[in-house]
């Protein structure tokens, strides 16, 4: 296996508050590549893949803090997929930018939000579309042992 994938930098962010309700976000910069993890072999001539690593608590016990995780470009999030939501915030330079980005699983998705989930605090909370940049897929283990 290729060592080839970039693992992209992240921190922990500040929570984000949603219905008054405090969410863990995570810092993501695409910029800074911070090591590259083997590629398995399913995952072969795939450009739209990149790993990062889980800060945090707030999906554990389904993704631990500091766990690698494989996210795919390509394909979109459905319901029940877990997913890497970017987060936009107005920039008074830029217009709108992609600020922090939310790890959790999709419960619900329309044309107005998108629903999600955490597990540490269960929390279900909508975050409503035209905050949403894009929505990448984590891909599951099953998928890359299979």
């Amino acid at each position: 296996m290729k060592r080839d994938v970039p693992i992209y930098g992240t921190a922990l962010g500040a929570d984000e508050v949603v219905d008054g309700e405090a969410v863990e976000q995570t810092e993501l910069n695409r910029a800074e590549v911070i090591g590259y993890r083997r590629r398995p072999v399913l995952l072969d001539g795939r450009a739209d893949i990149y790993a990062l690593y889980v800060q945090g608590s707030s999906m554990a016990p389904r993704h631990r803090d500091g766990a690698i995780l494989f996210v795919e470009e390509r394909r979109r999030p459905s319901v029940g997929d877990d997913a890497v939501v970017y987060l936009r915030v107005p920039d008074e330079h830029d217009g709108e930018r992609p600020s922090c980005v939310l790890v959790k699983t999709v419960v619900r998705k329309s044309a107005s939000y998108v629903e999600l989930e955490q597990y540490n605090p269960p929390l279900t909370f909508r975050i409503p579309m035209e905050r949403v940049a894009r929505m990448d897929r984590v891909i599951t283990l099953d998928e890359l042992t299979d």
